[in-house]
């Protein structure tokens, strides 16, 4: 604009000096000129409004590029923290995982401590256990040695004069309010049974002539008197050594025992292989085994080795007390390891009645059902659905008088008709011993019977076995 005003200075100048020729041209000039510059005004006009159209159109463009640049750097920022915190957080999860496996790690380690602390200390008792143990053992056989040092000589051969027969002992009397002075003898009945002559030998050798004085057949228990002979005497009962008799209804299988006899075989000397002592243990109780014949309840199973002559010989407790006579064993060829004994219970029943009798051979007898029963088979079980305990009647013989009773019936439970209480039957052995224990002849018993779906109650009378023996010959039938 100043450019302009100057222009028109010098042309007003020019006029004013001597060109007024010129002044009406200049004039056209200048208004051609004022309007280029008008023009010019009005493109500048148009160039800035352009420009501001321009301007503010790439300032709105750049303005969302922006907007969108910081919403995608916004988007990233937000989609970085989120991986940032998530990582953070699975650090912080690992990291308390892994302190937790630490501490198991730590825990486990302390436990393998210990328990590694608690093996040798259990090495170690075990140890200690195991020299308890043989120290045990160790006193277990010197005691056996003693026990047997102070009942050998109470033990003594059982002959014919000429060959053994079998084995007994020498026994304490069991009733001292009994004036009796005889010296008393405990075998078994069949050592002595079918003998013309008795003759007893004690440990040093000396021997005498014996008599039966009482005998218990059921139980195979006979017990002897030592008898004088003429120009002979007989010992001072006090000069020999003789042995108690335990309470047998408190043994218990797994009971160690010993046994002392004279085993040999029938070609045997008058010795045999004297004075031989076997150990074991109690194996079972209230056993009833058939002997020939005859069945012979409330025997001890034991697995001390026992063969001919240790018949008639006692067997001991850790007490050095008699608890049963040997009387029988299982054929080697069937078993091994498997003898019985009468118990010393019955022993004592067969010794009272020497006292409650006129002098000469007395005789005690078990009371008799006269029933044969045996053990209910798996099948049986199975088809009563295992409800059922007790024994199957397979037998009623001559000597009972259960006339209610039926071959096939069931037998559960056993008492005495006056009283409630009534005794579970488990099996054979059980029902023969329940009888022999609980029982005298004449008792009035009632027996819970199943027969078929009924339950019944029958009363017998218990009989006596005694009917079982030949009376002249004193030997089973």
């Amino acid at each position: 604009m100043k450019i302009v005003v100057i222009i028109l200075s010098v042309l007003l100048a020019g006029t004013a000096a001597g060109g007024g020729y010129y002044i009406s041209s200049l004039n056209g000039n200048i208004n051609d000129l004022q309007g280029q510059i008008n023009d010019l005004g009005v493109q500048a006009g148009d160039l800035e409004s352009e420009l501001k159209a321009d301007l503010v159109t790439a300032t709105g463009e750049l303005t969302n590029k922006l907007d969108e640049t910081a919403g995608k750097l916004a988007e990233a920022d937000n989609g970085l923290e989120s991986k940032i915190k998530s990582n953070t957080e699975d650090i912080s999860s690992n990291t308390a995982q892994l302190s937790r496996y630490q501490s198991l790690s730590d825990a486990r380690f302390t436990t393998l401590e210990d328990e590694s602390k608690l093996h040798d200390n259990n090495i170690s008792e075990l140890t200690a256990t195991s020299n308890i143990f043989d120290l045990m053992l160790d006193a277990s056989v010197l005691q056996t040695q003693e026990l047997y040092d102070r009942v050998k000589p109470s033990v003594v051969r059982i002959t014919d004069g000429e060959y053994l027969s079998g084995s007994g002992f020498l026994v304490d009397r069991y009733n001292e309010s009994v004036p009796d002075s005889n010296i008393y003898i405990v075998t078994a009945y069949h050592v002595i049974d079918g003998l013309n002559k008795i003759y007893v030998t004690i440990y040093d050798g000396r021997s005498w002539q014996a008599e039966l004085q009482s005998e218990c057949r059921d139980s195979d228990i006979a017990i002897l008197s030592l008898k004088a002979t003429p120009g002979e005497s007989l010992p001072d009962r006090n000069t020999l050594t003789s042995v108690k008799l335990a309470d047998s209804s408190e043994v218990k299988p797994g009971d160690p025992i010993f046994v002392i006899g004279s085993p040999g075989d029938e070609a045997a000397s008058i010795y045999g292989l004297r004075e031989t002592v076997n150990t074991g243990v109690i194996s079972q109780v209230g056993r009833a085994v058939t002997i020939g014949e005859t069945i012979i309840p409330n025997l001890i199973q034991y697995d001390a080795a026992s063969n001919f002559g240790n018949s008639g010989g006692p067997l001991f407790n850790r007490e050095g007390k008699v608890i049963g006579v040997a009387i029988a064993r299982i054929n080697p060829l069937f078993g091994d390891g498997i003898a019985f004994a009468a118990p010393s219970n019955t022993i004592i029943e067969t010794y009272n009645i020497i006292t409650l009798h006129e002098p000469g051979t007395t005789v005690y007898y078990y009371a008799c059902s006269g029933i044969i029963v045996r053990d209910i088979t798996p099948e049986e079980m199975v088809q009563h659905k295992n409800s059922i305990t007790g024994v199957y009647v397979t037998e009623i013989t001559s000597l009972s008088n259960a006339d209610d009773l039926r071959v096939g019936d069931i037998i559960t439970q056993i008492g005495e008709y006056t009283h409630d209480d009534q005794i579970q039957i488990n099996d054979s052995d059980n029902f023969y011993t329940i009888i022999a224990e609980h029982f005298k002849q004449g008792y009035v018993v009632s027996l819970t019977v199943i027969r078929g779906e009924e339950t019944l109650v029958i009363q017998i009378i218990l009989t006596s076995t005694v009917s079982l023996y030949d009376p002249q010959h004193g030997t089973l039938r």
